[in-house]
């Protein structure tokens, strides 16, 4: 893989006139909706669900950047990052030939963790007799005017913060890189720009550390805290509200919903202890299965220790990104409905044009995964 990117990058320097395409386009700081200048721009290619930087330009006087080569061919898929103020600012998933130019946004660096909230957030609880899956998917919400950017430099940056119970292992994040500074406490380290950012990831837990409850602790103000278990045994207990059962795939998961919740706040969800879960699971047929609910499927339940942990992480990545795609589909049409009376407002057309570039983004991702399928 390397030399195969310094042969791309040495034919991009030598033969700029055998490029098939041209993608070009200018960064810009929504905030003052002025172009910027010198910002070094990154263009990765994407290649097995990999990012690999091939060539990074700085911007032109006019805030322009071009980049040239016979490796920037028709249907290729790549990412710009946008370099500024020591902060990565990243275009969605783009493939050459879609557009004729694309905006990268940067914001100034600022704010702080008080400007950070959280509108929704989706917590599954998966119980097997070997273990518990939980995924959590944040929509993140930055209410400032700048890129809040935590604390730390680089991959080791920790921004967003997200409690996790004690015993967690095998953490793994779908939307960006996270950090794990102890047991209970992990960090996302992409920074946060105006608006609002998706957030998913996963880790396991061993139920008999658990003691019959599953505490979730709230690190930001939360408008909305959803919770699916399965199986589903246990009533919830307030705040929770119960939803009922929700049968998916002929079995029957717990949904339980708390509003408007403070930062601070432990909420303790009950789970079955290992002892009765045995008893519960003898008469639940196990296997490959994915939890559909509202969203859409979010989470597989493992067949046994023995299925490849690569095969798992797949199926969870894609039925995520279906998810987080429902979700943005929601956001568009909020948006839309609050500046309905102000279509010209450039604070709404740049969230808009954000949010859309990441929504067509997961529709072309989940295309070209179940076209391989």
């Amino acid at each position: 893989m390397k030399h195969l990117l310094l042969i791309l990058l040495a034919l991009s320097l030598l033969a700029p006139a055998l490029c098939a395409d041209t993608v070009q386009g200018y960064v810009v700081n929504p905030a003052t909706g002025a172009r910027v200048p010198g910002v070094g721009v990154a263009f990765l290619l994407s290649q097995g669900g990999q990012l690999s930087e091939v060539l990074r330009k700085d911007t032109d006087a006019e805030g322009r950047f071009s980049f040239a080569g016979p490796f920037i061919t028709t249907d290729l898929i790549f990412v710009l990052v946008a370099h500024y103020q020591g902060l990565p600012f990243p275009s969605s998933e783009l493939r050459v030939g879609d557009t004729r130019e694309v905006i990268l946004e940067v914001f100034d660096a600022g704010g702080s963790a008080d400007q950070i909230s959280i509108s929704a957030i989706q917590v599954f609880l998966v119980l097997g007799e070997n273990g518990m899956e939980v995924t959590q998917m944040a929509q993140v919400e930055n209410r400032g005017d700048q890129a809040y950017a935590g604390s730390g430099q680089g991959e080791l940056r920790q921004v967003t913060e997200f409690s996790l119970p004690s015993g967690a292992f095998s953490l793994q994040s779908f939307s960006g890189d996270l950090i794990q500074p102890s047991e209970t406490l992990a960090f996302d380290s992409q920074p946060l720009p105006p608006g609002s950012t998706q957030i998913a990831f996963s880790f396991q837990v061993d139920p008999a550390q658990l003691d019959g409850e599953y505490l979730h602790r709230v690190v930001y103000p939360t408008a909305a805290l959803e919770v699916f278990v399965f199986p589903a045994t246990l009533a919830p207990e307030p705040p929770f509200a119960d939803l009922g059962e929700i049968p998916i795939q002929g079995k029957n998961y717990r949904r339980m919903r708390a509003e408007n919740l403070s930062a601070g706040r432990d909420l303790r969800i009950p789970v079955p202890t290992p002892r009765a879960l045995g008893w519960v699971l003898k008469w639940v047929a196990l296997g490959i299965g994915g939890l559909a609910a509202v969203f859409g499927p979010l989470v597989v339940v493992r067949q046994a220790p023995t299925c490849p942990k690569s095969t798992t992480a797949a199926l969870l990545s894609r039925e995520t990104l279906q998810a987080q795609r429902q979700a943005l589909l929601q956001q568009l049409a909020q948006l839309d409905d609050t500046y309905q009376d102000r279509p010209g407002d450039p604070r709404y057309r740049a969230q808009r044009a954000r949010l859309f570039d990441q929504t067509l983004a997961l529709y072309r991702l989940l295309d070209a995964r179940d076209e391989s399928r």
